[in-house]
Order: C-alpha cells, then structure tokens, then sequence
C-alpha cells in the first residue's frame, strides 16, 4: 500500500463480500503507514519496496505463522472480481503442471488485458527493450503502443497456456513454490509478468489462462501520480534485470 489506503479498504471490503471470501487471508504490504486496514493483515517495511517485492516480503511475513495455502493472489487494488471468482477458482480443475493463473482482465472499455505475452520473447527483443528503455523517448512510445494493443484486442481470449500473465493479478499455486520458485524480484516496479513466467518456466510449470475468472481493471489508478520520469527509471531498471537473470547467455542454461 502506497498512499493509497482508501483503495485498498474498498479492494479488501470488495473481496470479503463476495461468495467465499470470509476465508480468504488478506495480507498487506503498508509502506505509507496510513492506518489499520479492517479484515486484513498488514505488514509494514520499512521503506517501498515496489509491487512484487512488496507482495513477497508481506507474503515471507505472513509464513512465518502459516503454512502455504493452496493459492496466493498477488494484486493490484484497482480492480473488481465477478461474483464468481472465487468460487469457480475453487472448483477450477487445474493441471498438475500448472504454476501460475492468469484471470480474464478486461478493462473499461471492454479491452482485455491478458494474455500480455502468448510466447516468449526473443533474447534480441529483451536486449533491445533493455538499451531503449533508458532513452527519453521511451515512455511516451511504450505507454501509446500498450494503448494501441488493447484498443485492438477486443475478442475475449480463449482458455489455455500462454507464456506472462498481466501483472495486475496472477495466482499462484503453491507447487510453484514447491518447486522452487520465487516471487521475489529484483526490479521494483513493471517487469515482473516476464520475472514471474521465467520462474514458472525453470520450474517445470505452464502458466494458463481462464476466461472463467474475470476481473475489471481501473488501470493505473495506483500509479497515476507517479511521473513519467520515475516510470522510465522503473522501465530502466526491471529492463536490466530481466536481461541479466533470464536472458544472458549464462542465465538461459
């Protein structure tokens, strides 16, 4: 939670009244220090840790006095669950291979936002998006041509593998975990669909999309206030990141 408490107490009142939700744990990483959060769990680090970081250091909070659950939820605040999301996530029959879930995103404007990436991406592309995301130029042209994919992608994606899940809401199984996989992330903001699924990836474990948990996303509603100069920093950073622990020569073996 980063100066945004209001948000948050709507996201955490939203998921406990819906059908199932009475038990579901809800566990935050406050860094803004902006009160007690009602029916949730709320870690405070000393400093912002960005979106993931935050999420796998609340989450190793959480763990010291509990044991994995079956699922782990890593989101976003400005977003809404159908009614049935978690219901149908209980019933849900997911594969033994499956490590993460990516629900059906749509925004809006009826856009939807998963799959962010069918395939993986070529080390060429990485290394390009690592030496680019440090220019000027960059920002204005990333953030127009994610404008444009969605403005265009309006037929509801089908059930099945897909490399990334949209970071604004992915699940984990705890196999992931099991396997060895982690959710901590060197980067502190953007990058972590890609950190995510290259984790999944060594792990042995498919990442699958299900059109039947379905989410409305407010999209940018927590970073909004954040300049265009800070996100480029973030850009910047994750790009280097993700280049150096998955897409190097020696971290691809």
């Amino acid at each position: 939670m980063y100066r945004n408490s209001e948000s948050v107490r709507a996201f955490t009142s939203h998921v406990r009244s819906l059908p199932g939700g009475a038990a579901a744990h809800v566990v935050i990483a406050d860094n803004s220090n902006e009160g007690d959060i009602p029916n949730a769990l709320v870690f405070n680090p000393a400093r912002n840790l960005g979106y993931v970081p935050g999420c796998a250091w609340a989450l190793s909070q959480w763990l010291q006095q509990n044991a994995l659950p079956t699922w782990i939820c890593v989101t976003n605040t400005d977003l809404r669950l159908d009614a049935d999301f978690l219901t149908n996530l209980e019933n849900a029959a997911i594969g033994e291979d499956t490590g993460i879930v990516a629900p059906d995103v749509r925004l809006r404007s009826g856009a939807h936002q998963n799959p962010i990436l069918y395939r993986r991406p070529a080390r060429m592309m990485m290394a390009a998006y690592a030496l680019l995301s440090r220019l000027a130029l960059f920002m204005p042209i990333f953030e127009l041509s994610v404008r444009l994919r969605h403005a265009m992608r309006r037929t509801t994606p089908a059930t099945g593998e897909i490399y990334a899940a949209h970071g604004s809401i992915f699940l984990i199984h705890h196999r992931f975990f099991d396997r060895g996989g982690k959710l901590h992330y060197r980067g502190t903001m953007y990058g972590e669909e890609i950190h995510v699924a290259e984790q999944a990836r060594r792990a042995g474990l498919r990442v699958m999309l299900r059109r039947d948990l379905r989410v409305e996303h407010d999209e940018h509603a927590t970073t909004r206030g954040v300049s265009t100069l800070q996100r480029r920093r973030w850009h910047a950073e994750s790009a280097g990141v993700l280049w150096n622990d998955y897409f190097v020569e020696r971290a691809e073996r």
